[in-house]
């Protein structure tokens, strides 16, 4: 019996990688947490 998994079994661990970087950034905006959180890259506007 082969294997079908094309990787979907790990797509619920996906969320859980990126929220955490995106609540940082939305609290140090909101005045919660350190500006440094919040800081942008001048050229890109991303995260940093």
């Amino acid at each position: 019996m082969g294997s079908n998994s094309n990787g979907g079994d790990l797509l619920p661990i996906n969320p859980s990688i990126g929220a955490p970087a995106r609540y940082l950034f939305g609290m140090a905006r909101d005045g919660v947490l350190s500006p440094i959180f919040a800081k942008l890259h001048e050229k890109y506007k991303a995260r940093m």
